[in-house]
């Protein structure tokens, strides 16, 4: 049991790995045309905007996320996201009410994220790692650690004693 524990355990952290691998140079790659605010003025005016789908978010430093759903596509696109600073925020906040949508951003913070994607998978595999070790170093005469450990005993004059007549 604990040599196959230890077969699947190897391919589920190398599987690990490879999807970290391949979702990290991985980013994007579909549309060569991201579309942004000026098209999002655009396709406002001609009322291609789904607004139940509409949202903005506040980050740090005045900045505002805007994610928008189209009602038809367009250059192959249904939503697109883009970033723009405060003043051009409230340019389109404008837009917005002149087209009878009325939305406040939300907060949030992207440190939940950038801990996620960032920090957790180097936690994880060093985790994984330092109890695959501490595992390997724990008792045993055939495990690696083990080289300098002796197996005498203290020897006492009122132990028992066993004898070659004894056993033979």
């Amino acid at each position: 049991m604990s040599g196959f524990f230890k077969q699947i355990s190897l391919w589920v952290v190398i599987l690990i790995i490879l999807l970290f691998g391949v979702t990290a140079f991985n980013q994007g790659g579909g549309n060569t045309e991201k579309l942004g605010s000026y098209d999002f003025s655009q396709q406002l005016k001609a009322g291609n905007i789904d607004e139940t789908k509409l949202d903005v978010v506040s980050l740090e430093n005045e900045q505002y996320k805007i994610t928008v759903a189209l009602k038809e596509a367009v250059d192959n696109q249904t939503t697109f996201e883009f970033e723009t600073d405060k003043l051009r925020w409230e340019e389109l906040r404008e837009e917005l009410k002149a087209e009878g949508i009325d939305i406040d951003p939300r907060t949030e913070s992207r440190m939940l994220g950038f801990f996620l994607i960032q920090v957790l998978p180097f936690i994880l595999i060093f985790g994984l790692f330092w109890f695959f070790m501490i595992r390997q170093m724990q008792g045993g005469s055939n495990k690696a650690m083990s080289f300098g450990k002796s197996r005498a005993r203290r020897f006492s004059p009122g132990d028992k004693m066993v004898t070659f007549k004894d056993v033979a």
